[in-house]
């Protein structure tokens, strides 16, 4: 069966492999090692194969690509995605609307990291008949309420202003 761990940051990825042991090592695939196209073809044929793999991937492959059937049956999220508060469009989009006194989590954060998470998500049912499991460890989805919101699909509520 094949799995796609989704990292928001290349040192949590990294971190998370480092830890791994020189056998589970062997069977995932990096995202920066091979380019997108090479890391999903090496999958498919392992999977193929009738051997293991995993691959670790950011942004680009947690969208944009097709794995329809075992070649993805479980997608793991350690971390929810939300949009790095550092972003210099994001930053000024948000200090505007602090000052017309709206809260941009709700309104910039939320939304666009329910729109990733649905993405993510769609790494595993790509056709009729896909199936597999989503495992989001980040243990704000059950402890605060836009965890719920997440779950419920209702973070994409968006506000004029």
């Amino acid at each position: 069966v094949g799995t796609l761990v989704y990292f928001t940051s290349r040192r949590m990825l990294q971190a998370v492999f480092d830890a791994l042991t020189p056998s589970e090592q062997d069977i995932v695939l990096r995202q920066g090692d091979l380019s997108a196209s090479a890391m999903v073809a090496e999958h498919m044929r392992r999977i193929d194969a009738g051997s293991k793999s995993v691959m670790f991937g950011l942004d680009s492959l947690g969208e944009g690509i097709d794995l329809p059937g075992r070649y993805c049956t479980k997608v793991f999220i350690p971390r929810l995605p939300f949009p790095s508060p550092e972003d210099p469009i994001l930053a000024t989009h948000a200090e505007h609307l602090t000052r017309k006194g709206l809260q941009p989590f709700q309104i910039l954060q939320l939304p666009r990291a329910g729109l990733k998470l649905a993405q993510i998500c769609g790494r595993l049912i790509r056709r009729n008949g896909d199936w597999g499991d989503v495992v989001v460890l980040d243990n704000r989805m059950r402890t605060k309420r836009y965890g719920r919101q997440l779950l419920a699909g209702t973070a994409f509520t968006t506000i004029s202003y």
